[in-house]
């Protein structure tokens, strides 16, 4: 890409050492102002398999927040164990940037609060739910729109969507040409059988949308 910055350079170099090495990741949030900046933080999930292939490269572009984050925040859920970490890049300080540097977010499962993602679900992100961006893999909109309703039901108030939230996901779903109730459950029902909370998902998108 045709843009000159220190800090987006590593975190190209970092991508494309990923896209080489066959990682499987994607990033759920963060990335609509660059190669400028971070909206705020990147937030990058990997597959549980593709983990420690991803921390062997990472340290060549990115140094450890240990300031906010001095070690890993582990958490276990259902046996599996879920882990998050916070990296800057090192350079001169760019007022560009939010937070004068990148920042990204990494984890190795897709979790909220005390909720996970089935196996089965995360395969089917991998598999199904990716689309390109630049050199840099996102959500397809169906998948983001369903991942932001998991992030306000057991994160935020499953009740209460944020507003900003709401509107996004409105935005997608006009991009995907759904207009009414019956084309969003449509478009919906191929995820209900993918994780046990799935429907009750869906159900409160519906009703942030009423």
């Amino acid at each position: 890409m045709n843009y000159s910055c220190p800090h987006f350079e590593k975190f190209d170099r970092f991508i494309e050492e990923l896209n080489s090495n066959k990682v499987k990741y994607v990033i759920i949030r963060g990335y609509w102002q660059l190669p400028v900046t971070p909206d705020t933080d990147l937030d990058v999930v990997f597959h549980p398999d593709s983990y420690d292939k991803m921390l062997s490269i990472i340290e060549k572009y990115w140094d450890r927040n240990l300031r906010d984050c001095p070690q890993p925040r582990t958490l276990e859920l259902k046996g599996k164990m879920c882990q998050y970490i916070q990296w800057w890049t090192t350079a001169p300080f760019d007022d560009r940037i939010h937070n004068k540097r990148f920042t990204m977010d990494t984890y190795n499962r897709f979790f909220f609060n005390q909720h996970i993602l089935s196996d089965s679900f995360i395969e089917d992100i991998f598999s199904n739910g990716l689309e390109e961006r630049s050199n840099y893999y996102v959500l397809k909109p169906l998948y983001e729109v369903l991942l932001l309703g998991y992030r306000n039901v057991f994160e935020i108030n499953p009740d209460a969507f944020k507003e900003k939230h709401v509107n996004v996901i409105k935005s997608l779903i006009s991009k995907n040409n759904i207009n009414d109730v019956n084309a969003f459950n449509q478009a919906m029902s191929s995820f209900t059988n993918l994780d046990q909370n799935a429907a009750y998902v869906v159900e409160k998108i519906k009703q942030a949308l009423s």
